[in-house]
């Protein structure tokens, strides 16, 4: 994490914590919270930033989630693991996000003439500079390429290390799903990086 997003990770707590602070409440319910940011709160802004590419709306969209969990913290115990609960709050947050880009782009687009000439220059740099990048780069590269729910998949169970049973809950689909998602996913990205491979 650079220097500025934990600035901005740390500005992030503050709020919280203020937040936290001006509502009456135990002591036990504000230490279980801050405990519950402090654990999760930098995987979930990751796993987020995976999808936006901005730490900044990550940040924001993950404080939006523990601000939503704070409203609702007298249910906080009735979840059976909150680690879960977190990462399918923070994903729904994305794609509602997502939706909402998608949609401004369409008005975007219907407002403004398309130049395919920069479109096309555009599409070319980006491969060129794909091909020019380490293994790291070719890595991320394939995974953002990936279907949704391969990529999902992916990014929940290697780079989060959640079970199986634990991504079927985040993504609402059935563990044999996530197993078919997780060998669609690795196969396509050994094609993906053979020449990396070799």
């Amino acid at each position: 994490m650079t220097d500025h997003a934990a600035s901005r990770m740390t500005l992030s707590k503050r709020a919280l914590a203020s937040s936290v602070a001006a509502q009456p409440s135990d002591v036990s319910e504000r230490t279980a919270f801050e405990t519950a940011f402090r654990t999760h709160a930098a995987e979930l802004c990751e796993f987020a930033f995976g999808y936006v590419r901005s730490r900044e709306t990550a940040s924001e969209l993950v404080q939006d989630v523990f601000f939503r969990l704070w409203k609702r913290r007298d249910t906080i115990n009735e979840l059976e693991d909150l680690r879960v609960y977190l990462f399918a709050a923070t994903r729904n947050a994305v794609l509602d996000l997502l939706k909402h880009e998608r949609v401004e782009r369409r008005w975007v687009e219907r407002l403004a003439p398309v130049d395919v000439a920069a479109t096309t220059s555009q599409a070319h740099d980006t491969d060129e500079r794909v091909r020019a990048r380490d293994v790291e780069a070719a890595l991320e590269a394939a995974v953002a390429r990936l279907p949704e729910r391969a990529r999902q998949t992916f990014v929940l169970s290697w780079r989060h290390h959640l079970s199986c049973a634990q991504v079927a809950t985040i993504m609402g689909i059935s563990v044999k799903a996530v197993e078919v998602q997780r060998s669609r996913a690795r196969k396509a990205l050994r094609r993906a990086l053979a020449h990396w491979l070799e």
